[in-house]
């Protein structure tokens, strides 16, 4: 009797150990104050990121009806050393800066007759801290674009024109993608028309993979919902 006591209790101890490993066991990377900003964007010399945008624009009509639109387009990010352009399929939307400590929104293309011209910013836009410690904000001030018509439709990748935003890194999300799928580093921004509001406008969650970039990014406000989602990247 004493034997089958001392197995039952030996199987308990087995067992809670497995559950105590199984629970403390966290998948895919940690915050961590060794991670730089060209790590979590992916700005590896030579590299090119693809992903699908799609638009979800919500209309409310009288009579209690509403109208549903969606569009999908492409968007690419590709460069090296500190000069990256963002672009929509081939044509060139924004430009990337990577400096000491921050990366930077440094300006935006514009047509200028037939040839794409850049706009460059005064005050750089940070875009990305150079190390990811966890719950540390940051915020600033996109320029108006100068076809800015007061929408949202004119919040582009990393573009959030015309608005006051604040950023903070706030912890890993498992995020599942055409390109990935794990764990993810989740920041989550809020945009205001002027600094000092209280009330955000509009929402955005940016989710990181280190070493090979943004996975996924979700802005939602007035009435549209955008969804980036890495479909490749080489």
């Amino acid at each position: 009797m004493k034997n089958i006591w001392s197995v039952c209790f030996l199987c308990f101890c087995l067992f809670t150990a497995a559950c105590s490993d199984d629970s403390e066991e966290e998948p895919g990377p940690g915050p961590s104050l060794i991670v730089t900003g060209t790590d979590m964007l992916g700005l590896t010399d030579g590299r090119t990121l693809e992903y699908a945008r799609v638009d979800t624009t919500v209309t409310w009509i009288r009579g209690y009806k509403v109208e549903v639109d969606t569009g999908t387009q492409l968007i690419r990010v590709s460069g090296g050393g500190s000069d990256w352009v963002i672009k929509n399929d081939t044509v060139p939307l924004l430009n990337l800066k990577v400096s000491s400590p921050f990366i930077m929104q440094n300006g935006y293309w514009r047509k200028v007759g037939d040839l794409d011209a850049i706009v460059w910013f005064q005050t750089p836009a940070v875009v990305m801290d150079r190390t990811a410690d966890k719950d540390v904000s940051w915020d600033g001030a996109l320029p108006v674009y100068e076809a800015d018509s007061g929408s949202f439709r004119v919040a582009f990748f990393f573009g959030y024109f015309g608005f006051y935003f604040t950023k903070t890194f706030v912890g890993t999300e498992q995020v599942f993608v055409p390109a990935f799928g794990g764990a993810t580093y989740r920041y989550e921004v809020h945009l205001y028309r002027h600094a000092g509001d209280k009330e955000p406008l509009a929402s955005v969650v940016e989710n990181y993979a280190p070493n090979i970039g943004l996975v996924r990014q979700t802005f939602r406000g007035e009435g549209l919902t955008r969804v980036l989602s890495l479909r490749t990247y080489d």
